[in-house]
């Protein structure tokens, strides 16, 4: 699964925990990359539904918020990954039912809005999705769904400033004061107020 993902172990087996503690509710991830860290929340579990959204293109066009933690630029198509190696992956080789575990390829914010009807309670957001744009087009497309007591994870709120720009405007519009939770250099999550 390791090879499947570029989250480090310690953040994956954060993230297990949360989709664990979560309430009811499917569990939805913008930007899957090779399904690593969906595939460990869907073990994890058994009963939920699991949602993943990508291009599968790698990010959108970048903003000029969106530079790394040192500086670096981001490039349109970062991160792409194999559509049909993620499906070999979580099918194949996992053996997952493709009713359980969907996959939906597609910008955000051509596939988001009419994809959230169809699922209803969102238990665990998850957001690997780096840029300004891609993040803020998640967050206010799923967070709605997302319910009280749900848990938003943010896993480039630490490496990506237009990550962390779409994060803090978004919870600023909506008068969002919960704590956000740092859990490393990296991954930052905030639970929905009940």
């Amino acid at each position: 699964m390791a090879t499947n993902t570029l989250l480090p172990h310690r953040r994956l087996s954060h993230l297990a925990d949360l989709a664990m503690s979560a309430p009811d509710g499917a569990i939805v991830e913008c930007g899957s990359y090779l399904g690593g860290a969906a595939a460990l929340m869907a073990l994890s579990c058994p009963e939920r539904e699991v949602w993943l959204f990508d291009s599968w293109e790698g990010c959108p066009e970048p903003t000029e918020l969106d530079v790394n933690w040192i500086g670096t630029a981001g490039r349109s198509g970062d991160f792409s990954a194999s559509e049909h190696e993620t499906k070999v992956f979580l099918y194949d080789t996992l053996g997952f039912s493709p009713n359980r575990v969907k996959m939906v390829r597609g910008w955000f914010s051509e596939t988001l809005n009419g994809a959230m009807e169809n699922i209803g309670q969102i238990g665990l957001l998850h957001l690997d999705s780096d840029w300004y744009s891609s993040t803020r087009e998640a967050l206010e497309a799923a967070y709605d769904y997302v319910a009280p007591g749900g848990i938003v994870v943010i896993d480039d709120y630490g490496a990506w400033k237009g990550c962390k720009t779409a994060v803090d405007e978004f919870r600023g519009s909506r008068g969002i004061d919960q704590d956000l939770h740092q859990f490393d250099q990296t991954q930052a999550y905030f639970v929905k107020p009940l």
